[in-house]
């Protein structure tokens, strides 16, 4: 069956889905935190698995694997492909198991065999769509007694899955269970739309992702004539932290090592793309953009030199060092 994302917030947790889509809430939220949460299965109680280690094993070995007493109640298999689709047309895993296949699209096999099938489902979730964000903040803010308006008011400063999930972080921070939160309430505590443009042009930049870098680019005029300095010192206090880490990878430590000892600790579900941005990044590219950094600032100090357009070719430039 082909379900909205929705469903995953009330209904009933199937037997076997697919998440598959673009959306960054698939692994930030749904697998570690939303169908874990629902179906009670937490730690150890979930085992993770990646499709080719799931391949490369026998059938009597996975049998065995997954048939033992103290069985895991979740079971979540990463970058799903078609070459899944054999196993499980073919081999009945006996708790319920969430594949996850973020470059999977509607018409690819395996999400054709999910949809047609009478039990398994298959979940699409890209871009950031309203109905998703509107479900996700009612979820998340279930232990208050939320007024109408309350909803709305987050959604009129939101329109990404990572920018709910602040604001509604920091609502979680500031209110204690069982509050009563109306739109008044919540206005006293939300990060202003501007000031969370920072952070989307700030890991535009960080990531060296061209298209989201130009798109973001076309929103945020306002960023660039208002918000420049404070946006240019978030962005260089992220780049001085992928200096350490950067350097401590050439010493010979590994990634996953660098990032899960960092100081300070962070969190997990950044973990992934931190390791992604270190790949992106060598100790010399990382002190040529420190450098650029402190040049674009001079620049927007003085104001006969500074133009919006200057300030994203220097960007733009950063993604080639």
């Amino acid at each position: 069956m082909k379900l909205r994302p929705e469903i995953l917030f009330a209904g009933q947790i199937p037997s076997g889905c697919l998440l598959y889509g673009n959306n960054p809430a698939i692994e930030d939220f749904l697998i570690l935190e939303l169908i874990p949460q629902r179906l009670n299965a937490k730690g150890s109680e979930i085992k993770t698995f990646l499709e080719n280690e799931l391949l490369a094993i026998s059938k009597e070995k996975l049998y065995l694997e997954t048939s033992l007493f103290e069985s895991p109640k979740l079971y979540i298999i990463k970058d799903v492909t078609d070459k899944f689709l054999p196993l499980i047309q073919t081999y009945a895993f006996l708790v319920p198991i969430v594949m996850v296949g973020k470059n999977l699209k509607s018409n690819n096999k395996i999400v054709t065999y999910m949809c047609n099938h009478p039990t398994y489902q298959a979940v699409g979730i890209y871009g950031d769509e309203i109905a998703f964000l509107n479900s996700f903040i009612k979820y998340q803010l279930q232990a208050y007694n939320i007024k109408e308006d309350v909803v709305g008011a987050i959604l009129a400063k939101v329109d990404t899955f990572n920018m709910a999930a602040q604001q509604v972080k920091l609502l979680q921070q500031f209110y204690s269970n069982g509050t009563t939160l109306t739109a008044a309430d919540i206005e006293k505590v939300l990060i202003p739309p501007d000031t969370m443009n920072i952070f989307k042009i700030s890991d535009a930049v960080i990531s060296k992702n061209l298209k989201v870098m130009i798109d973001v680019f076309q929103k945020s005029e306002i960023i660039f004539q208002k918000e420049m300095i404070p946006l240019l010192r978030v962005i260089a206090k992220q780049l001085w932290s992928l200096l350490e880490m950067r350097r401590q990878i050439d010493r010979g430590q590994s990634a996953q090592q660098t990032v899960s000892s960092a100081t300070p600790m962070i969190p997990f579900n950044r973990r992934p793309q931190v390791i992604h941005n270190l790949s992106k990044w060598s100790v010399g590219g990382l002190l040529k953009a420190i450098v650029k950094l402190d040049e674009m600032e001079i620049l927007t100090k003085q104001s006969h030199q500074w133009s919006t357009d200057l300030m994203e070719r220097n960007f733009l430039q950063m993604t080639k060092y």
